[in-house]
């Protein structure tokens, strides 16, 4: 997935979402495209989901749509520019599912630079089962990093540095985790906090 972003006192021309997927296999595969697209600076979501195919042994382009944003009622564009997008703080995100509900791929496109966006405390919730730990926002996070208290034995982290938004709870496993309390930081929250 691919955004283009105009950014002039962060604000928005025109943003695309561009949505390709690989197919290795020698046999086409129908999936189930996943959009959802989150604002962090208020509730506004917005979801689309597509029935795709992936050809075999290609890269197949699936979709190529206008990046959709918040309502513009009543808000004048920042530098008085009329033909400007509410996209520019749209975090977009994109999940292949095969035809039994399981992900196959996602992603999550972030507007950039990430130097310019006000990342809100996304409300982790974590819930910590003996090797699983399964994580879920209220709000998008960006690479969120999990690492443990107690530095003693290394923990064998099945994925890290994550993108979560809301709905698309992820669980990993955190093989030699041993009960030891974790740390998260994520961008906005680079300093790690005890969980």
């Amino acid at each position: 997935m691919s955004s283009f972003y105009e950014f002039g006192a962060m604000q928005s021309h025109d943003a695309t979402i561009d949505v390709w997927g690989t197919n290795a296999t020698l046999n086409s595969r129908a999936v189930k495209l996943e959009l959802t697209y989150h604002d962090p600076n208020s509730s506004w979501t917005f979801s689309e989901t597509h029935d795709v195919t992936l050809l075999p042994n290609q890269s197949t382009e699936l979709l190529s749509i206008r990046c959709p944003g918040p309502p513009q009622d009543g808000v004048q564009p920042p530098s008085g520019d009329p033909i400007w997008t509410s996209s520019y703080s749209v975090v977009a995100n994109a999940r292949l599912l095969d035809l039994d509900g399981r992900v196959l791929a996602r992603f999550a496109d972030w507007p950039q630079p990430y130097r310019f966006l006000a990342i809100p405390d996304p409300q982790l919730q974590l819930d910590v089962k003996e090797e699983q730990v399964t994580l879920s926002v209220q709000r998008p996070v960006k690479g969120l990093w999990l690492s443990v208290e107690d530095e003693g034995r290394e923990v064998a982290w099945s994925d890290n540095s994550l993108d979560i938004v809301p709905g698309d709870t992820q669980t990993i496993t955190a093989k030699g985790l041993g009960g030891r309390k974790l740390r998260v930081a994520y961008l906005g929250k680079e300093q790690a906090l005890l969980i």
